[in-house]
């Protein structure tokens, strides 16, 4: 399946840079599932999402020790975004932030 990605301000098809992005859904009880996930930017103003999700997710919840172990290692790699409707704003964007960050080579 071809899925292509349109910046709506710009106009420029998005590009795809990482892939295999963590991301981690959250829940009203704190985290829910992880999913694998890519990373595409917008070549023009830089606008960033998070898409082609897998047809699952790789780890749920109640699956403790293989949900810590998949956690642990995606945020060793800088690789972990979290996502939710019902995460605070200000934790979701430290978290997000700082994780972004070391994906890309920053501090």
């Amino acid at each position: 399946m071809n899925s292509k990605t349109v910046c709506v301000k710009c106009g420029l098809f998005l590009e795809q840079v990482l892939q295999g992005m963590t991301v981690m859904e959250m829940a009203h009880f704190g985290p829910y599932k992880l999913w694998r996930a890519d990373l595409w930017d917008c070549p023009g103003c830089g606008l960033q999402i998070i898409a082609g999700f897998g047809d699952g997710p790789i780890a749920e919840h109640y699956e403790t020790e293989k949900f810590a172990t998949l956690r642990h290692a995606a945020e060793k790699r800088g690789k972990l975004i979290t996502a939710g409707h019902d995460q605070k704003r200000e934790e979701r964007d430290d978290n997000n932030s700082r994780n972004h960050n070391q994906c890309r080579g920053g501090p």
